[in-house]
């Protein structure tokens, strides 16, 4: 089975809205001991990684950008569609794999407090996002290289050419306008 155009179009904006949905998510959580008493906050990908959710909305309107394109087009669409995959992958992977120091300090960075950081833990659904980033890259990818065999989008103002040594059959209502102008001319329209 190959993918289609509306099928790549379809996938990369549906993974870009997932993806875009996944960053309002909580991804970081982090139980803090301060003044004030112990308290858990959760942070979102939007705070942490900002390049996750616009590189989404970007991969969602590259989804949509080639369902308009023609065949270079569709290729260079499909070329941004994969950069902007990566960059979530890269913003998803990089908080994943972060180690519990880092994450720490990233925390530390992002919040106004002076709590000291006693447990910090990623969530499921920075692992669901990873997974749903690496397979927008692949879907990018397998449109990049199924680009050229697609057919182009015909517009609806495309004329197709007739051939002039065939006679069109035309319309019965022209016809009979037509027919009645040449009798009010005095005219035989069966001539």
């Amino acid at each position: 089975m190959r993918l289609t155009r509306a099928q790549v179009a379809t996938g990369l904006v549906v993974l870009g809205i997932a993806l875009l949905a996944g960053s309002a998510l909580g991804w970081l959580r982090a139980e803090v001991i301060s003044v004030a008493g112990t308290t858990k906050t959760t942070l979102t990908g939007f705070q942490l990684m900002p390049i996750g959710p616009a590189a989404a909305l970007a991969l969602a309107a590259a989804g949509i950008a080639l369902a308009l394109t023609k065949k270079v087009g569709a290729r260079i669409v499909c070329g941004i569609a994969a950069v902007a995959a990566g960059a979530c992958t890269w913003a998803f992977g990089s908080t994943l794999f972060a180690t519990p120091e880092d994450l720490t300090r990233l925390y530390s960075s992002l919040s106004s407090g002076t709590g000291e950081v006693t447990t910090i833990q990623t969530l499921p659904t920075i692992w669901v996002g990873t997974l749903l980033a690496i397979l927008a890259v692949a879907l990018a990818l397998a449109g990049l290289v199924l680009a050229a065999r697609w057919p182009s989008s015909v517009s609806r103002y495309d004329i197709t050419a007739v051939p002039t040594d065939s006679p069109m059959s035309p319309d019965p209502r022209v016809r009979a306008i037509d027919d009645w102008d040449a009798l009010e001319r005095g005219e035989d329209p069966t001539q």
